[in-house]
């Protein structure tokens, strides 16, 4: 089974959506999002943009912290972080299909996979957090977690 959710901002006011539900900031809106969760897998960020990795490294943080919190999840929240290389290795393994090199390319390739896997249209990076949960289960990251 596959849910998603997006979090994004909502105007210029600092609140978020978190799914279909307005909240006061981004932490709280991740802070729902991890709440009954056992798993949380996570994209360790690549790049040549400072700000963007240090963005990437302030939530994953965040996150990490959040799911460090005694007593958050009923039998604790098991966290992890993978390199974008490694869980794009296993996809490759898993689907047979070759990452093309350009960024762009490599983004449409996800969308395809996601929509052949799961008939859903997802945005780009939804389809990159949805092949990182498959590849995280072919891991035994999330082992009991069943995304097919």
């Amino acid at each position: 089974m596959l849910n998603s959710f997006v979090i994004k901002p909502c105007g210029n006011k600092g609140f978020y959506w978190y799914g279909g539900t307005k909240v006061t900031s981004k932490y709280e809106a991740w802070f729902l999002a991890l709440s009954g969760q056992h798993h949380v897998v996570v994209e360790r960020g690549a790049g040549h943009r400072p700000n963007v990795i240090n963005g990437q490294a302030k939530l994953r943080g965040y996150i990490e912290a959040i799911t460090d919190i005694p007593g958050f999840a009923a039998n604790g929240v098991e966290y992890h972080e993978v390199n974008v290389s490694e869980w794009k290795r296993v996809i490759k393994e898993d689907q047979g299909v070759s990452w093309p090199k350009e960024s762009a390319r490599q983004k449409a390739l996800a969308v395809q996979l996601v929509k052949k896997l799961y008939g859903k249209d997802v945005t780009e990076d939804e389809a990159d957090a949805i092949l990182l949960g498959r590849a995280a289960q072919r891991m035994g990251l999330n082992s009991d977690i069943n995304l097919l």
